[in-house]
């Protein structure tokens, strides 16, 4: 049985790491789940009742991915063979959000930093204070 330490630390449903566990596990769960079926056949990752780790872990999906062909192109409505286009899309999209926010991010702060102009000082420090806050854009 687990004894409570004085100061209120420990591992107990009490304790302030308590909660952290369970975030923990409620978001590794569907990540540890896409691992776990991408070793699973079709039929296995489908089975009632389910499965938890595959019966007969195989390699198939990764070969399919790397080179789509056959009946086993068709699963899942040719997404091995759309994969990399996407993922092209995603780079070129990503970048060019990045390099936009660079250069609009470097003129407003030369801007800010070295011209004077009537609430410059507010429109800054709402901008910084956007920044400190947890989930803000």
């Amino acid at each position: 049985m687990m004894q409570p330490r004085p100061d209120g630390g420990g591992d107990g449903p009490g304790s302030s790491h308590w909660p952290g566990r369970w975030w923990r596990i409620f978001f590794l769960a569907p990540f540890s789940w896409l691992v776990l079926t991408s070793f699973m056949h079709e039929g296995d990752a489908m089975s009632v009742p389910l499965r938890l780790l595959p019966a007969r872990p195989t390699l198939d999906n990764y070969a399919t991915f790397v080179a789509p062909s056959g009946t086993r192109s068709i699963v899942g409505s040719r997404a091995a063979e759309n994969t990399m286009p996407g993922i092209w899309n995603s780079l070129v999209a990503a970048t060019g959000t990045a390099v936009l926010n660079l250069a609009l991010g470097i003129l407003a702060g030369y801007s800010f930093a070295r011209l004077r102009f009537p609430a410059g000082r507010a429109c800054s420090s709402s901008i910084s204070a956007r920044g400190w806050c947890p989930g803000s854009p």
